[in-house]
């Protein structure tokens, strides 16, 4: 294991030394919710500081979502632009549990970034999330001059679940001639194969549990849905004709 991401569990284990989480399942969503906020703000920081934010409302799939622009110190009037979707098992997560992230990720690259607080589930079930995100990388594009965004130099990206609604986000638009993504930034992005892999089948944790993945499956309810095969399921998606993708 990575020296670092060891440390950082050998840390978390001895502050939880004695202390039995209870089971997801028992807990209200809100409650997870506030856990992975405190989490991801003790562990966001020294992000940079000099990247400017805005935040901003945008279409969603039922109306709008809140968002939030990040822009790099000195950016030029115009650059690329990256429509972000923060991970979370499409159940948790929100604009402060990334922001960290999504500073990095502007100041790093020079390039604006559009982070989407898209619906979570379970109070929203699957397609919402996946409905936000489209709807919201419409709205860059349309919107593109406000922005700040190069209309064609645009892309989408995403963290484990995140991960999913960008790959989701470039199937559903590369026929749309109007709209050409240019890029995915996949982050270990959550992608459900028709048959258990190796690692599922071998590996419980660290972080992510066999107990954690099957509450996120449940509270996002996709299974059986006539849509779902927008959660990229396996080798039934046709992928071509969609953007190059940069998989983590």
């Amino acid at each position: 294991m990575d020296p670092h991401f060891k440390a950082m569990l050998e840390a978390e284990a001895a502050a939880a030394a004695g202390q039995q989480a209870p089971p997801l399942d028992s807990l209200p969503p809100e409650m997870v919710r506030a856990g992975y906020v405190m989490q991801r703000t003790s562990q966001n920081t020294r992000a940079p500081k000099d990247v400017v934010t805005r935040d901003l409302q945008v279409d969603g799939g039922a109306g709008s979502v809140g968002a939030r622009l990040y822009t790099p110190a000195g950016a030029p009037e115009v650059t690329p632009g990256l429509v972000y979707f923060h991970g979370g098992g499409f159940a948790i997560g929100n604009l402060e549990t990334h922001d960290g992230h999504c500073r990095r990720l502007a100041a790093y690259s020079g390039c604006r970034v559009l982070a989407i607080d898209y619906r979570l589930a379970p109070e929203n079930p699957f397609p919402a999330s996946h409905d936000d995100c489209l709807a919201a990388t419409k709205w860059a594009f349309d919107h593109a001059s406000e922005i700040g965004f190069d209309p064609a130099r645009i892309g989408v990206g995403g963290c484990s679940a995140g991960g999913n609604l960008a790959a989701s986000v470039a199937i559903d638009l590369k026929a749309d001639p109007k709209r050409r993504l240019v890029f995915q930034m996949l982050l270990y992005p959550y992608i459900c194969p028709e048959t258990e892999t190796e690692s599922r089948k071998r590996m419980d944790g660290p972080l992510l549990t066999k107990a954690a993945i099957d509450w996120f499956v449940k509270c996002l309810a996709a299974d059986g849905h006539p849509e779902i095969d927008r959660v990229i399921l396996g080798s039934n998606v046709d992928v071509s004709a969609t953007p190059a993708a940069y998989v983590v």
